[in-house]
């Protein structure tokens, strides 16, 4: 004990200093900026960034760039990436372990963020639209150790997608909103407050982003400033959209409907990063965030390139393009806030929920081993292995339930026939490993032991009992378990692990620290920035040697 607890004085001395000497260096921000970029890997300022020149170049240039930055834990999907950005623990800890969570009473999938105790406001709503909250995250985070800090700090979350902004946002945001699909309003919870602010009612994505939407997406640049890129008119990137640019309302899949086209070029194409960027300058305003003597907290996630990565993939002129516009957008979103709230006032941290893979047939074009598996094509896998076991055990019920990133059973008839669940485990284990597309199969047993193989600690790090898989499986590296077109994230690959993690502080010059680190270690670092009291139990670091960056 006298060697740990010694340890422990050092620890704390270190972040002590840390804190101290920040607050020597510069004042307490009036506001702190997250934004996470839905599925930016970091390799994306290698491939584009000689191309930015605004508010993407601002942030890199000012900022203490970690190179190395990875989510440890697996499936790297955006629900559990968002929360574990803001709280500093592993999805194990948090409770958001995927996009989507298994009713195993039910029999049902149900949304990480849903809860039925409350009703969706700032839409005309009768009861449709299921309540949406934060109550399943387990822990708080920094927005709410910012308000146990000073109740009368502001925090608000915003994004496209729901989980994003309410996983943010955490257990005590003053508000999150989220767009609507059916109205491309943003919306809220009645969890946060049954008033809808009277100013959000103006903002209907349809009407607000009209003259865009009908103009379509053009290439930013010139076309040869692409021409590194594979060919814009890819087989793979047929889906909703043409493959190739422009994209508009006239190139699109047929049988769409009107309504379904304006939301497609709200969404998947950069006019709704615009969007969002807007609504969050008139949230800044309304709600006078960084305008009094306490430190507000502003937390924005860029879905849209999400959707636009999962469309084209990460290699295509899309990708490219959007980040171009992006850079513009935050350009013009870091103007308005060095005015509203003045140039050295405000924070920023940059960071991503996951990576991407790359798609399978770029790879082979390169000449590397990838594989695209059909959904349609492993479900016909799985329903074969149930079939050779029901026959081996002499079963007649269904076995395997439900799929996501692994297999729920229904133990029903094999408790009554007095087989162990660790033998139905095991044996459903080893027919995933006998596929040629799957690296390995974890049971729960397995889970929940010291048995450790390649990337099973990632897994470990998500896996829940209740909520998690019996059995859950890895892909071999560079296969997609997808459709015909588009492209993926999910697995623990460095593809879909290695994000960015950026801290613009006054105070601090730019510099770019190569050691590994975790996405687990942005909250605490933030915290003792802020000088917050982190939960003594995160998972996460304080990423100390950002004190050599301090300015002179």
């Amino acid at each position: 004990m006298r060697h740990v607890f010694s340890f422990s004085i050092i620890v704390f001395t270190i972040c002590a200093a840390f804190v101290n000497a920040i607050h020597a260096q510069s004042s307490e921000p009036k506001l702190v900026v997250v934004i996470v970029v839905d599925q930016m890997r970091y390799d994306f300022f290698d491939r584009f960034g000689d191309k930015f020149e605004g508010g993407l170049k601002r942030i890199w240039d000012r900022g203490v760039v970690y190179s190395n930055a990875h989510h440890s834990h697996a499936p790297t999907n955006t629900g559990p990436g968002h929360a574990t950005i803001s709280t500093g623990k592993y999805p194990v800890k948090h409770g958001i372990i995927d996009n989507s969570l298994y009713d195993r009473q039910r029999h049902e999938e149900m949304s990480p963020v849903g809860d039925a105790a409350v009703k969706i406001i700032g839409v005309e709503n009768d009861g449709a639209l299921p309540g949406l909250s934060p109550a399943r995250l387990k822990v708080a985070g920094l927005g709410d150790w910012l308000k146990k800090k000073n109740a009368k700090s502001k925090v608000y979350a915003v994004a496209r997608k729901d989980r994003a902004s309410i996983l943010l946002g955490g257990k005590a945001a003053d508000r999150a909103f989220w767009i609507d699909d059916l109205s491309t309003r943003f919306v809220s919870s009645t969890y946060y407050g049954k008033t809808y602010p009277d100013w959000a009612h103006t903002y209907v994505g349809k009407d607000m982003m009209r003259a865009e939407i009908e103009a379509g997406w053009h290439k930013k640049l010139p076309e040869e400033a692409y021409a590194n890129l594979r060919p814009d008119d890819f087989q793979q990137e047929k889906g909703l959209f043409y493959a190739d640019f422009p994209h508009d309302k006239s190139r699109m899949r047929r049988g769409l409907s009107d309504a379904n086209k304006d939301l497609l070029m709200l969404t998947a194409t950069p006019i709704g990063e615009k969007y969002v960027l807007d609504f969050a300058r008139a949230l800044v305003i309304n709600e006078k965030l960084g305008s009094r003597d306490v430190t507000d907290m502003l937390l924005i996630s860029c879905s849209m390139a999400d959707a636009i990565g999962h469309h084209f993939g990460p290699e295509s002129h899309e990708v490219m393009d959007y980040y171009l516009y992006l850079d513009l957008y935050l350009d013009e979103f870091l103007t308005f806030l060095d005015k509203q709230i003045g140039e050295n006032q405000y924070w920023v941290v940059l960071s991503s929920d996951h990576g991407a893979q790359t798609m399978p047939e770029a790879v082979t074009l390169r000449g590397g081993e990838a594989r695209r598996v059909l959904t349609s094509d492993f479900v016909h896998d799985i329903d074969s292995i149930e079939d050779r076991l029901l026959e081996e055990f002499g079963l007649e019920n269904i076995l395997i339930e439900h799929i996501t990133s692994g297999l729920y059973l229904n133990y029903i008839e094999t408790d009554a026939k007095g087989f162990s669940r660790k033998r139905i485990c095991r044996a459903i284990a080893e027919e995933l490993i006998s596929l040629d597309y799957i690296a390995d199969a974890f049971t729960s047993d397995e889970l929940f032991s010291k048995t450790d193989r390649a990337f099973m600690t990632s897994f470990k790090k998500s896996y829940m009992r209740d909520l998690s898989p019996d059995v859950i499986f890895l892909l071999k590296k560079n296969t997609l378990l997808h459709g015909p077109t588009g492209s993926g994230h999910g697995s623990p690959y460095s593809y879909d692990t290695h994000v960015p993690v950026i801290f613009n502080v006054p105070g601090f010059k730019h510099a770019i620290i190569e050691r590994k680190v975790s996405s687990v270690d942005l909250a605490p670092t933030l915290a003792a920035l802020l000088g917050l009291k982190a939960d003594k139990k995160v998972d996460g670091n304080v990423l100390t040697e950002m004190l050599s960056t301090q300015v002179d």
